[in-house]
């Protein structure tokens, strides 16, 4: 019986120490396997990472391949944009060359319509008859010395009868020197398209404008129903009343029977 129990207790001091044994080999082996795992799990981060900016750069490629397309695409078509401005501009510069010699052609033709024009700023209401005056006489000396050329002068010539034309359907007050009982004197004008003007002095002085065979007279309104009545169109015309009814005193001379 002793020596049974001997026997059992050498054989589990055996036991004791090879477990002992295997778990000092064990733990090296835990730890490697640990790091192995790590490392696994850094390498397939980074791969992933990689994959990820691979996609990234090919997409920026794939975009970047795009807007070259799209450059290339508008430069080829301002090429051609400019060709065909260069193919025009060399046309007008033929039309131009040809036609350099008609133009002088029209410049008695512009000297006649501004003499025309002179004509009849002379004739027609004085309102800023000498700006106007000035105006036409400007262009028709840059006609004769030329230092414009024919069509510029046409240009100018239709915006100044543009003028004339806007200022026969206006009505309204503007301020302009005039003549009353041989003084020159500053003056609200009341001009009535190019039919009819009034005036009025900074001293409550008002009269009408009338023309006088080739002059036209400013004279100054006695009645004092008469100076009511022009005191009435400059109040209506500064409230930005243009149009209407007015009683007013007849500036138009008679008629020739």
């Amino acid at each position: 019986m002793l020596r049974r129990s001997k026997a059992t207790v050498r054989t589990a001091a055996v036991l004791l120490a090879l477990f002992g044994a295997l778990s000092l080999k064990a733990d090296p082996l835990t730890k490697l396997a640990e790091e192995l795992i790590r490392l696994r799990t850094e390498v397939e981060t980074l791969n992933a990472e990689v994959e990820s900016r691979k996609q990234e750069l090919k997409s920026r490629l794939k975009t970047l391949a795009m807007q070259k397309a799209e450059t290339e695409a508008a430069i080829q078509k301002e090429t051609l944009r400019v060709k065909q401005v260069q193919v025009a501009l060399s046309r007008k510069q033929v039309e131009v060359a040809h036609e350099a010699f008609d133009q002088e052609k029209l410049r008695p033709v512009i000297e006649r319509a501004i003499a025309g024009a002179v004509a009849v700023v002379e004739k027609g209401v004085p309102f800023k008859r000498t700006e106007r005056l000035a105006e036409l006489n400007e262009l028709k000396t840059q006609v004769e010395t030329a230092a414009i050329t024919p069509f510029t002068a046409i240009a100018r010539l239709w915006s100044f009868y543009e003028d004339e034309y806007r200022m026969s359907r206006e009505n309204g007050i503007f301020r302009q020197a005039i003549v009353v009982d041989g003084q020159e004197k500053l003056a609200d004008i009341a001009r009535l398209g190019t039919v009819m003007m009034y005036f009025r002095l900074s001293d409550g002085t008002a009269g009408r404008v009338v023309r006088n065979g080739d002059r036209w007279d400013y004279v100054t309104e006695q009645d004092k129903k008469q100076r009511e009545r022009i005191a009435l169109l400059f109040d209506s015309l500064k409230k930005q009343i243009r149009t209407g009814y007015f009683e007013l005193p007849n500036v138009l001379p008679p008629v020739e029977k």
